[in-house]
């Protein structure tokens, strides 16, 4: 059940990523308000991991700060919503796994399309991307 509804939430993110190059800030906290909740409820993480796991999201909104949107706030948000759920660990794969992701698409963005280094690259897509694989490990290994 988590896993459809963060799949559903990282689709719907994805398509608005690559169509706009932008989130609502709207659906990022209605997100994050029902991650919040829905732990608090049925207790998918300790309050300890939760916090670990925001603190990730809250890392990369820094990073994003500090770049000047190298990485976009919005990428952070979902950090901050996906932590909750995940806990830290996880989200701490996930984040590693996404920019690996992100690696090889920069990869395909200058090699085939030859696009240059400032092109910028829908993250969100490569969350999508890393979070299945993610589940696919879970569940054929």
């Amino acid at each position: 059940m988590v896993n459809g509804i963060i799949m559903t939430v990282l689709t719907i993110e994805s398509i608005s990523d690559i169509k706009t190059k932008s989130m609502s800030c709207v659906r990022l906290t209605i997100y994050f308000l029902m991650a919040l909740l829905g732990n608090l409820i049925f207790g998918y993480q300790s309050v300890i991991s939760m916090a670990g796991g925001i603190a990730i999201g809250i890392i990369v909104l820094i990073y994003g700060l500090i770049t000047k949107e190298g990485i976009g706030y919005g990428d952070g948000i979902m950090f901050m919503c996906l932590g909750t759920v995940l806990g830290a660990s996880q989200n701490l794969r996930l984040l590693f796994l996404s920019l690996i992701c992100a690696t090889a698409a920069g990869c395909i963005y200058a090699l085939v399309l030859k696009k240059g280094m400032k092109t910028e690259i829908p993250f969100i897509p490569c969350i999508l991307c890393s979070y299945i694989f993610m589940t696919a490990l879970r569940v054929f290994v």
